[in-house]
This record gives C-alpha cells, structure tokens and sequence, in this order.
C-alpha cells in the first residue's frame, strides 16, 4: 500500500488497505491513476470538464469518488465516460425545469427542493450565473444560516430573497447581518410566483432551494418540488 504520491496533489480518495486510488483534477480534466503494489500504471480515464452534465465544482468531486469505485469494479473506460456524459442528474437537485412559455419569455427556472440544508443552498447559487430570484425557508431544522447569508450578501448575481415558511424570520435576520436586505417574507410558493411574474425580465432566474425541510406547509420535499413544477407550467 502506497502511502504518499508527490506528483498527486489534490483529491486523494483511499477505498482498501490493498489499492489507493487518487483521482484529480487539472487542466479541466478529470485524471485518475491507480497504485497497486508500488507500481502506478494510467489506467483511468481522461474526462473533460466541458462533457459534464452537472453543474458546479461540487459535482465534479463527487464524480470522482465514483469513478475510483468504477475502477475497483472493473467498470471500461469508454463505460465511465459515457455514463458521466449522458448523466443530467436526479430530480430536484438543482434540475432545469422548462416549458415552451418559459423559453419563449427566456426565463429559466431551477428546481432544488431537496435542498435541506444551508450548505446544498450555498451550493446552488454558486453554480447560477444569471440574474437570480432565490426561494429559502420552510420548517425548523436548527441550523445555522450565518455561512448562507454570508454567501447570499457577496453574490452579485441574486437581485432578491423570496423567504417562506417558519425559518423565514430567523434566514431575514441573518441576512441583515451580513448587510443583505433585498428580501421578502412571503406566505407561499403562489405569492411569490405572483411577485415574480410581476418582476421577472428576460433572463433572469428563479430558483427553488429552501435550505429548510418543507414540513409544516408540505408532506415532503417531493411534494414542495412538485408545486414549484406546477407553477412553473402555468407561468
């Protein structure tokens, strides 16, 4: 078992006491090399960042682990290669959702219900760089919204905070902490569509990613994205 490889900087994941494999990323490519026994040999394939579905960094590191487990398996090359390429992702993780009347007005809406935690929201509004409306709050978690609001008050991007749900005072008044005060209390996902469709301009954004569970005004986090979708189809 190897203990150390200089040449590889970033990115080590460690899967058996018998094989390391260290995955990393330069250049825009995913590169991956397996030791075993003390000899390296290249056998991992070579993914350009640009044939990525996903969006955002975070995804890539999670796209590495997977293909070290690919390789343990003994998964082809051309096999992982194809499969990151063709893969757009889970439902409600951040997903595109269109309709002809949204592409006709430019408009784009991001469905990222599953978003629960204040991390998975920092997350999602560093991958969108168009101009953003940005839906947070639902039922009590006791999290800590600080690193959040931080994130929201330095991205110039978010032209304003849709908030909802029983967190909504406590995300409004990180918010004003960190000197962010483009923000609305709302009392459901049907006020703000209605606000949104008032203000939304070609190429802007709305986007869904609560940080919060949906308890208390939805079943679940399915049940909360499938409303957004509906409102989406009848914007």
């Amino acid at each position: 078992m190897i203990q150390s490889a200089p040449e590889i900087s970033e990115k080590i994941s460690v899967f058996s006491e018998d094989e390391d494999i260290f995955i990393t990323v330069e250049n825009q490519k995913i590169l991956g090399t397996v030791f075993t026994n003390n000899e390296n040999s290249e056998n991992s394939p070579e993914i350009l960042t640009s044939d990525i579905r996903l969006r955002g960094a975070f995804h890539q590191e999670n796209i590495l682990p997977a293909i070290a487990v690919a390789k343990q398996f003994g998964v082809e090359n051309s096999v992982i290669k194809k499969c990151i390429s063709e893969f757009s992702g889970l439902p409600m993780r951040c997903e595109k959702i269109e309709t002809e009347n949204s592409k006709k007005q430019n408009i784009q809406f991001f469905n990222d219900s599953f978003s629960t935690i204040p991390e998975t929201s920092i997350s999602a509004i560093s991958i969108l760089k168009t101009p953003l409306y940005l839906i947070l709050g639902g039922s009590e978690k006791n999290s800590d919204f600080s690193g959040l609001a931080q994130a929201i008050s330095m991205n110039t991007n978010i032209i304003k905070v849709y908030l909802v749900g029983k967190t909504a005072i406590k995300i409004s008044e990180e918010l004003e902490i960190h000197g962010y005060d483009d923000f609305l209390c709302m009392k459901n996902l049907e006020e703000i569509f209605q606000d949104f469709k008032k203000e939304a301009q070609s190429g802007d954004s709305l986007l869904l990613s609560p940080a919060c569970a949906s308890f208390g005004m939805f079943k679940n986090y399915k049940e909360r994205g499938e409303r957004f979708n509906e409102l989406v189809g009848k914007f």
